[in-house]
């Protein structure tokens, strides 16, 4: 068992692999288990098992009370773009609530189902995704 702690963008395969080299012999992984991604860990997983629709509702309604984040209201049609990987144009939010600063925001449609956690640039457009999560089916 070989224990490592890397930065993203370390390909541990090729790491196993440079290793074996270096002592003049072969390897491959028959294991890869990721621990953790930056202050999550594996023991605070959730199983995909357990991710009925109500456990999901919930865990949104709870990510919307934090309370530290804005909010973007999309219309259909940036919910559309949304959940096709684009960004939606300034035509398609019909409502911003940003505090001067905010770095990310929630994104939910005109029903206030939460559908990502938007990165926000300095100029308070969505430049990008921590997460889409999905809307209402």
């Amino acid at each position: 068992t070989l224990k490592v702690h890397c930065s993203k963008g370390t390909y541990i395969r090729s790491l196993a692999r440079d290793i074996a080299l270096e002592i003049d012999s072969r390897a491959h992984l028959t294991k890869l288990v990721r621990v953790g991604v930056g202050p999550y860990n594996l023991d605070e997983a959730v199983r995909e098992t357990s991710l009925l629709p109500q456990s999901v509702e919930h865990r949104c309604e709870r990510l919307k009370r934090l309370g530290n984040f804005g909010t973007i209201v999309v219309n259909q049609e940036g919910t559309r773009r949304l959940l096709h990987g684009n960004i939606p144009s300034k035509g398609n939010i019909s409502e911003v609530s940003l505090d001067q600063g905010d770095d990310k925001a929630l994104v939910v449609d005109p029903h206030n189902n939460l559908l990502a956690v938007a990165k926000i640039d300095s100029s308070g457009e969505i430049e990008g995704y921590w997460a889409v999560l999905g809307g209402e089916k």
